[in-house]
């Protein structure tokens, strides 16, 4: 099988004294975040870490997080991101549902995990590990899908997809040697790590933020610095909101994660934001299509797929991916949608979310798009609710732009009657606080049918 060169190890080849990771912390260039993986990984392997180990990382965004990371594939063995804060019982769930062989942290261990917990700061390590290469068909990474529409679930991701991936997304979104991706996505999804990893293959920066703070965003982006940023629509929607504005320097917003309010996109317009609508999942390493940036008005679409990505329609409207980003080559989605005449992908929902009414197909993610123009409405999320005559009937949770003016049903359905077909348009509109969302702003569906599934069983409504 062939192999190819750890990224790291590349890196620290053709650019030594570029820097590799900058945070609160500090900074590293690529020749000293070498020799610190290297001795890391000595201390790993010291332990009994070895080949096709599946190694869990737990904690905050940091130097000592990222060192640990690239030592764990140093030694060909497999990251498995956790979730932060994730509490005793919820991790010890984690470790065994995702069959960890060991875990890094700096946090307690939970119980009959103390011989196989090693401390996150890998410090110690007296002979460097020699580089070793990576065979295309490894497992490099298993990661915890979204769980927006119901319980997350362990994905590999192989050297292939991880590579691939990389290429694409520098073809499409443009490289030079000063690059600075500003990452403040958590470090268990797709999108966070993809940019630790696309960056080493680059030999560019990752300005690494402990958590997404938007007010610590807009301050780094308005500083001239930063070329690449990855953010889901709610957070760019809050970094609009410290007034941020486009510089010469800023070359990529990647927007992905989550359908992009037309509202926000002409907020990203008006300020000449260059904004990249992206479409992508964990099951592909991130990215399958990416707009150019700055391609704002060229429709609905989420842009052409990758260089290495194909797409095509595939069974009652999901989309499938093929090429080498796909697990196996192929991968069926849960995404319905489209691929139109120059090739570029719409989406229209997912086979998860389809509610049937009657014989009729409606996709709640049509609905929501409608229900947010309206100037009242800063969320929904439409969600089914079972019916005696028609099967199922849609029924929309909102959160209100002012919650001191809330419009009459009367009013919304008027609105949704004058965008929508008749059967589309909810029978019922339900306002929350705020509706409950993950930690990347995306709205959980899944806690939404929950609550909806609770009212249908008491008879409540309102």
């Amino acid at each position: 099988m062939i192999a190819i060169p750890n990224p790291l190890a590349g890196a620290a080849r053709a650019n030594p004294q570029g820097v590799a990771v900058q945070t609160e912390q500090g900074a590293l260039g690529y020749a000293a975040l070498r020799e610190q993986v290297a001795l890391a990984a000595d201390v790993l392997q010291q332990k009994g870490v070895g080949l096709g180990d599946r190694v869990a990382i737990l904690g905050a965004p940091s130097l000592g997080w990222v060192v640990a990371f690239h030592a764990v594939g140093w030694l060909g063995a497999i990251a498995q991101p956790v979730p932060q804060n994730p509490g005793g019982q919820a991790l010890l769930t984690w470790l065994n549902q995702a069959e960890s062989d060991w875990l890094l942290s700096d946090e307690a261990l939970p119980p009959g995990w103390l011989d196989k917990g090693i401390a996150l700061e890998l410090a110690g390590g007296e002979h460097p590990v020699a580089e070793r290469d990576w065979p295309l068909d490894e497992v490099r990474l298993e990661v915890a899908s979204s769980g927006t529409t119901g319980q997350p679930r362990m994905v590999s991701l192989s050297v292939t997809q991880l590579v691939f991936g990389a290429l694409g997304s520098a073809l499409r979104l443009g490289h030079l040697p000063g690059d600075v991706w500003l990452c403040c996505l958590p470090l268990h999804h797709v999108g966070g790590l993809s940019i630790l990893l696309r960056c080493a293959w680059y030999g560019t920066t990752v300005l690494l933020q402990p958590r997404f703070d938007s007010a610590a965003v807009a301050q780094a982006m308005a500083g001239g610095g930063i070329t690449h940023v990855s953010l889901v629509p709610t957070m760019l929607s809050d970094v609009l909101e410290e007034g941020l504005q486009a510089h010469e320097r800023l070359r990529v917003v990647l927007l992905g994660g989550a359908n992009a309010p037309q509202a926000l996109l002409e907020k990203c317009r008006k300020v000449s934001l260059p904004v990249a609508l992206t479409w992508g999942m964990t099951e592909t390493a991130s990215q399958v299509t990416t707009r150019s940036p700055g391609e704002l008005d060229a429709g609905e679409d989420v842009g052409a797929p990758l260089a290495f990505a194909r797409v095509v329609d595939g069974v009652d409207g999901g989309l499938v991916v093929q090429g080498p980003v796909a697990p196996e080559g192929s991968y069926q989605t849960r995404d319905i949608g489209r691929v139109d005449d120059q090739g570029r992908v719409l989406l229209e929902g997912r086979v998860d979310d389809l509610i049937v009414s009657g014989g009729e197909n409606i996709h709640p993610a049509l609905v929501e798009s409608v229900l947010e123009a309206h100037p009242a409405i800063l969320a929904a999320v439409v969600v089914a609710r079972e019916d005696v005559r028609w099967g199922q009937r849609p029924v929309a949770w909102l959160e209100a732009a002012d919650p001191q003016d809330l419009p009459a049903p009367e009013n919304l359905q008027e609105w949704c009657a004058r965008n929508l077909k008749r059967f589309e348009v909810p029978d019922a509109f339900r306002w929350a606080d705020s509706l409950p969302r993950t930690e990347l702003g995306k709205r959980l569906r899944s806690e939404v049918r929950r609550r909806e599934a609770a009212l249908t069983q008491t008879g409540e409504d309102y």
